[in-house]
């Protein structure tokens, strides 16, 4: 047969197919050029970039076999392939090891905070209290929803760390080792952990909307190592904002840092709700000391200057009890991009049930360009809200 590979294929999988007899050839081709060209093979097979769409189809004229490696067919129209009698093939069973690695990494990466801890260490620090609320994988639960190939890998894998496996799967097969199946409902109340190993449905919709999150335990970690659409990020992502984000842009000195520490107080202080801050611009210190004036009614260049009279010094004093209350987190941790405000702001979400973050812009912008600015204050704002 006349092969073509779009996506690539290592050595040893191309020699296999030519020593089997078969011409074989890689390209990558744009969607119009494979339509051009596809009339020419016998077989294609294709990963993940490569779309088989109805046009390619038909316009595959020698076609006999679609071939996918990896699990799912979702970028092939198996409609249209079987209307043309064309047998459709994937390998469910290459990547399942892979994934099921993949997924217990992942696990381990948000329960001990790595991604974040790392980058901080990298910017000099070393946080060791902070990142203390990490947890075991042993004796925690883990929901398994779909308990395919790449689902039961998932389980052994869990079950050596000593955990609890409840998994979710209407077309249950039996296994050779103990999971304990049951409802999702049942499964999204009870797990620590959860991890999606499904095929994404559109005719039901993501396997974890609001409805599901309305039901999970506070603090439960997801993890989805299938398809995006199976989990609605609009949706997971309101347990961390609650209304849309708000950018405030101004001119240097304009008094944008103290409108937010004026936010962060109101919400503090007024309706005790947890507030986190991102701040590169200024260190802890000075926004501490920033609060503190504000909440005295202090002038801070006195404060600085230690020009302070007897009511001045009773004022500071008041104001520093309201605030030792106040549940304001302030960081102001060097070299941070956007995922590690987001992991940093889930973890203290998880924890104190953060109310409003506030994130300086620009410790995570890169260009100095003024025209170039508002793309990236654009892309950034997508970044922190996805």
């Amino acid at each position: 047969m006349n092969i073509l590979i779009t996506d690539g294929i290592s050595a040893e999988g191309a020699k296999i197919l030519t020593d089997a007899g078969h011409t074989v050839h890689q390209q990558s081709l744009k969607p119009d050029e494979l339509i051009a060209r596809i009339g020419e093979y016998d077989c294609i097979i294709v990963r993940s970039a490569t779309k088989v769409t109805r046009e390619v189809i038909d316009a595959g004229k020698r076609l006999k076999v679609i071939a996918r490696g990896g699990v799912g067919v979702d970028n092939i129209d198996v409609k249209q392939a079987e209307v043309r009698g064309i047998r459709v093939l994937n390998t469910p069973l290459a990547s399942a090891i892979s994934v099921a690695e993949l997924t217990i990494g992942h696990m381990l990466a948000v329960s001990r905070f790595l991604h974040a801890s790392s980058a901080e260490m990298k910017g000099g620090k070393w946080p060791k209290k902070e990142y203390s609320a990490g947890i075991e994988l042993y004796k925690k639960t883990l929901g398994i929803v779909g308990l395919g190939n790449i689902g039961k890998e998932v389980a052994r894998r869990a079950l050596g760390f000593g955990m609890t496996v409840l998994a979710y799967d209407p077309p249950f097969a039996p296994m050779d080792f103990i999971v304990e199946i049951t409802t999702k409902e049942r499964l999204l109340a009870n797990s620590d952990f959860i991890t999606l190993h499904v095929p994404f449905d559109p005719a039901q919709g993501p396997a974890i909307g609001r409805k599901e999150l309305a039901m999970v335990k506070k603090g439960v970690f997801i993890i989805n190592c299938s398809r995006g659409e199976v989990v609605n990020l609009d949706d997971l992502t309101t347990g961390l904002h609650g209304s849309e984000l708000i950018i405030v842009a101004a001119r240097p000195s304009i008094g944008k840092t103290t409108f937010a520490l004026n936010m962060a107080r109101h919400i503090a202080v007024e309706q005790q709700g947890a507030v986190m801050i991102f701040n590169l611009e200024m260190s802890k210190e000075q926004l501490a000391q920033n609060l503190l004036c504000s909440e005295a009614r202090v002038d801070a260049q006195q404060l600085r200057k230690g020009l302070l009279d007897d009511s001045q010094f009773e004022a500071l004093t008041q104001a520093a009890g309201r605030l030792s209350e106040a549940p304001i987190f302030i960081d102001d941790s060097s070299a941070l991009g956007v995922l590690d405000v987001k992991a940093k702001a889930r973890r203290m979400k998880a924890q104190h049930d953060i109310r409003l973050v506030i994130v300086d812009y620009l410790q995570l912008m890169e260009t100095s360009s003024l025209d170039n600015r508002a793309l990236e204050v654009a892309e950034l704002s997508r970044g922190l809200k996805s």
